[in-house]
């Protein structure tokens, strides 16, 4: 299994019984994957640090959180999904490949 498959396994939101369908749809957007509807296909952070997510049709029309929020969600799930080092390296990359890195990607 390849790495990205094995990130999208463990993270899977069938896995968790109390993750929300929002929470499901930002992380299968961090991961290009499809799992909810609508898909969330991209992100943008705010100067003041809010989230704003794309789907498929286009516009970041979508108000989804604090960045603070949504990282803590991230590293709370990464955490309770036990990845490997190289697993969670993986998908931190890909958090950052999201735009919702460091400053959402703006520094």
């Amino acid at each position: 299994m390849n790495l990205h498959k094995a990130v999208e396994s463990k993270l899977h939101p069938a896995r968790f019984s109390g993750i929300s369908p929002l929470m499901a749809a930002i992380v299968g957007g961090i991961l290009g994957t499809s799992w909810t509807s609508p898909t969330l296909v991209g992100f943008a952070v705010t100067s003041d640090g809010f989230v704003l997510a794309c789907e498929e049709s286009g516009g970041f029309d979508h108000f989804i959180s604090s960045l603070s929020e949504v990282r803590r969600n991230w590293v709370n799930l990464l955490d309770a999904a036990r990845l490997t080092l190289e697993e969670r390296t993986y998908a931190e990359n890909c958090y950052y490949l999201a735009g919702l890195g460091k400053d959402g990607g703006q520094s």
